[in-house]
């Protein structure tokens, strides 16, 4: 499921990286959210129920590592220029 929702919130913040980021943001949770909601039930690889707060942060970590990767690219960008 992590591949999942970490495939569809990258995907949501690719189409939409010219927005405003509390957009950008909520589109990214939204998206998130609606690969976690599909299940009944969750869990962990020790058999443990994935908490709703554990899916948040889990879409919020997806979303950093995105954001730090553009502000490396655009790093690049500004060396190279």
């Amino acid at each position: 499921m992590q591949e999942e929702i970490k495939q569809r919130v990258l995907e949501t913040v690719q189409q939409l990286k010219q927005v405003n980021d509390i957009d950008l943001m909520a589109a990214a949770y939204a998206a998130g959210m609606t690969v976690f909601t599909q299940y009944d039930t969750v869990l962990t690889e020790t058999g443990e129920p994935v908490s709703v707060r554990d899916a948040l942060k889990f879409i919020a970590k997806v979303i950093q590592e995105w954001k730090e990767e553009q502000e490396d690219k655009s790093e690049l960008n500004t060396v190279e220029s």
